[in-house]
């Protein structure tokens, strides 16, 4: 008998040993075993052992030089101004995970969206984030108090809660449409008026202009806020001084809400001006949509916007190619499993939205401007490649969740998502509807702060010749 039980023993042992594992990366933000596998009840497994996370000095780290690390690297691949490019670089010799000192801190850059996803799972109730030095001193020094970007705690939570819901439900724009068509209006009759045939000057001021008018529309109706609240039009400022906050707290967040609305904006609409500058066709596409929204006559409106999905398309392209945030930053609060490492509490997590904005294992051709990749009613990896025949089709056909994120995501998302790019589509839409574009000049994204042109964008605006609003 107990030789019979020692065979049996000896063959168990032999199965275990020879089993071959799979390790399946889980989605959980914090440290923990992962999943167990599905067993069918015709199929009997041994338990699997728990995977085993690396540590945080196994993460791949680029090699470097005596005393100078990766400086020079740095520099050769243009610095400051294409860092974007040298850490995409990185990516793609390293992985979707690695770590780098940069400026005497340690940073950790990801870009697989997988990764990603846990990173803002493990953000924590008040998610923490970069803000640079110098801006902290100037604050301090000044003796300022400013807007959502510099708050954290509690005081973000609440003002940000405030926000929330007030400028994140849908329709919130609404009751300022008359305020954001006129001010889009004023700008092209402008442009129209002063520059036809000719390649606009100073554009990036002017739109900069554009997107602060908007705000001080706002920011004039403090004056008018009980008259507008006793007649029932409630504005978005209205809405803030009933949610308990004073006129100088109001203006506080409302002034860097659109001051930061104002830059980004900015140069997304020049990114999809010059898409759309170099790509007629896409531009005459846009335009036909327009037409076919409003009838004929151009005459574009907040509610023409939900039609016009071609036109999101160019957006989110231009937002994919050329985005605004090439990086975005988390701070993670506790001990976290990024990707089968074990990631210490305070490290700084580089979100390398640049790269895997153009990588091909999300979008197919990701270097081509293709807003087709962006209609419902085709399958995502819809852009073929240049003299392809026929549409290529990815193994899922759909998006991950984290691959695009050109407005952030989680609790410290962009509040101002919705007042943007509705300003953005209706100024596209407006433009596009009046005039041809040409962008005489070729750009590339450089990093001044933000994702901006390599040099100022020449666009030139030609009338077309038939009635329009």
């Amino acid at each position: 008998m107990s030789g019979r039980v020692a065979k049996v023993l000896r063959r168990a042992s032999s199965v275990l040993k020879s089993a071959s594992w799979r390790t399946r990366a889980t989605h959980a933000g914090t440290l923990g075993e992962p999943d167990p596998p599905q067993i069918s009840s015709t199929q009997v497994q041994a338990p699997r052992p728990p995977a085993k996370l690396k540590t945080y000095q196994q993460v791949p780290i680029p090699l470097g030089y005596p005393i100078l690390g990766t400086l020079p690297d740095f520099l050769v691949a243009g610095g400051v101004q294409n860092h974007h490019k040298y850490v995409t670089q990185r990516h793609r010799q390293l992985g979707g995970i690695f770590r780098e000192r940069f400026g005497g801190a340690d940073l950790l850059f990801v870009s697989d969206p997988d990764i990603v996803r846990q990173v803002f799972a493990a953000e924590g109730p008040h998610p923490q984030h970069f803000i640079p030095e110098a801006w902290t001193l100037y604050n301090q020094d000044r003796g300022v108090s400013r807007g959502l970007f510099f708050m954290d705690g509690e005081e973000w939570r609440a003002s940000r809660s405030a926000l929330n819901r007030r400028l994140l439900r849908r329709g919130c724009v609404e009751p300022h449409q008359r305020g954001l068509a006129q001010v889009a209006d004023q700008l092209l009759d402008r442009w129209v008026s002063r520059h036809s045939g000719q390649v606009i000057p100073d554009l990036e001021r002017q739109l900069y202009h554009w997107g602060i008018r908007w705000h001080r529309l706002v920011q004039e109706g403090i004056a008018e806020a009980r008259r507008r609240q006793e007649e029932g039009e409630a504005v978005l400022l209205d809405q803030l001084l009933q949610d308990n906050f004073d006129e100088e707290n109001v203006s506080r967040l409302l002034t860097d809400l659109f001051l930061a609305a104002a830059d980004t904006t900015t140069h997304t609409t020049i990114w999809s001006l010059y898409l759309l500058g170099r790509h007629p066709e896409a531009a005459a596409r846009v335009r036909q949509e327009v037409l076919d929204a409003t009838g004929g006559s151009g005459d574009v409106q907040l509610k023409h916007l939900t039609s016009l999905s071609y036109l999101k398309g160019v957006v989110k392209e231009a937002m994919r190619l050329y985005p605004v945030a090439p990086f975005q930053t988390r701070a993670l609060v506790t001990d976290t499993n990024l990707g089968g490492y074990v990631i210490p509490g305070g490290t700084m997590v580089v979100l390398s939205v640049y790269t895997t904005g153009r990588d091909a294992a999300h979008f197919p051709n990701p270097d081509s401007f293709c807003p087709e990749r962006w209609l419902r009613n085709l399958s995502f990896s819809a852009c073929p490649a240049k003299g392809a025949s026929r549409l290529p089709s990815a193994p899922s056909g759909r998006l991950h969740s984290h691959a695009f994120i050109p407005f952030g995501v989680g609790a410290r998302s962009c509040v101002g998502r919705r007042v943007a790019e509705t300003q953005l589509h209706l100024l596209l839409a407006k433009l596009v509807s009046r005039c041809h574009l040409t962008a005489l000049n070729d750009v590339d994204l450089v990093l001044r702060m933000v994702g901006v042109t390599s040099e100022p964008l020449k666009l030139r605006i030609d009338p077309i010749d038939r009635p329009c609003g």
